[in-house]
């Protein structure tokens, strides 16, 4: 049998400290025949040598420089706009250490799945420094979705984990979002709407964690600036992602989804009219996370009509 062709795309920004180590790991996938497609951000580092070196040696690492920066979320998009003649696709951060099955491990959850619905596929991680001594698992317990409509409330992918197929795909080429929170939080909204999500609780990479990441995750399960950040984001309201994510997939997605889902994207539209609307959204047991913390701290946001 062919080995599956995979997809590979990497932003990458001022990473010449970490990248080789990730881009070695890379190439080193089990199983699979993998592709790199990769768009610099602007890099001032070395990272763009480092890239030339790796697609002068080998014919499967591809990159360019993208014309502006446009920060993570953005060159992931124009990464993901793009259609390629592969099986699946696979998200990678420039920092991290993919253990050598972590692609194929992936593609097993996920065979079985119909290829005519977009499938996405995330996992587990473990966390490390900068040096890679090994912190933590992401996840002390499964990150499973919830209720049904659960995807518009919470959002568990990390997106460096994230191996998606062809139907999946070809959703994100076609629809471009702009101003979307984050590249990964599209993904998991559009599977989740349109097909299905897969999730792994057994990790299959170093998730690094330093002073540069641009996204990333605490060290340490508690401590009091951890729990000081949790409690500000109650009363940040330049955020509402939520509110956001909801009004944006209303927009591109009308006429494409059903009334039911319709419905529950316009209680995030319209949650802010009413104290009714309000309590309607914040006490939705269609949109309850399958993480009790979680729950409570979206009825908290929306009551503050800060979701």
């Amino acid at each position: 049998m062919d080995k599956y062709k995979v997809a590979v795309l990497m932003s990458t920004y001022n990473g010449e400290k970490y990248i080789r180590k990730q881009l070695d790991s890379i190439l080193a996938q089990k199983g699979v025949e993998v592709s790199l497609y990769i768009r610099d951000d602007g890099s001032k580092d070395n990272t763009p040598a480092i890239l030339e070196e790796y697609s002068q040696k080998y014919s499967n690492v591809n990159w360019y420089k993208g014309d502006k920066n446009l920060g993570a979320c953005g060159s992931f998009f124009e990464l993901m706009a793009q259609k390629r003649d592969v099986d699946y696709y696979s998200l990678s951060d420039q920092d991290d250490v993919w253990d050598d099955d972590k692609i194929i491990s992936a593609i097993e959850f996920m065979k079985n799945a119909p290829d005519d619905k977009p499938v996405l596929y995330y996992s587990n991680l473990r966390i490390v420094d900068q040096n890679e001594v090994f912190l933590r698992n992401s996840h002390s317990s499964p990150m499973l979705p919830g209720a049904r409509y659960s995807y518009l409330s919470d959002v568990f992918v990390t997106g460096c984990t994230a191996v998606y197929n062809q139907s999946l795909a070809s959703i994100i080429a076609e629809i471009k979002p702009k101003d979307f929170s984050m590249h990964d939080t599209w993904i998991y909204m559009v599977a989740s709407m349109f097909g299905t999500t897969l999730y792994d609780f057994k990790p299959h990479m170093n998730y690094r964690q330093h002073g540069n990441n641009v996204i990333g995750t605490r060290k340490k399960k508690i401590s009091f600036e951890s729990l000081r950040r949790e409690f500000g984001k109650y009363f940040n309201w330049k955020d509402q992602s939520r509110y956001k994510c909801a009004r944006l997939i209303r927009k591109q997605f009308d006429g494409k989804l059903d009334k039911k889902t319709l419905g529950k994207i316009d209680e995030f539209v319209n949650y802010k009219k009413s104290i009714g609307a309000t309590l309607k959204l914040a006490f939705d047991k269609d949109l309850d996370s399958s993480n009790f913390y979680r729950k409570l701290r979206f009825r908290i946001t929306v009551l503050l009509r800060n979701a």
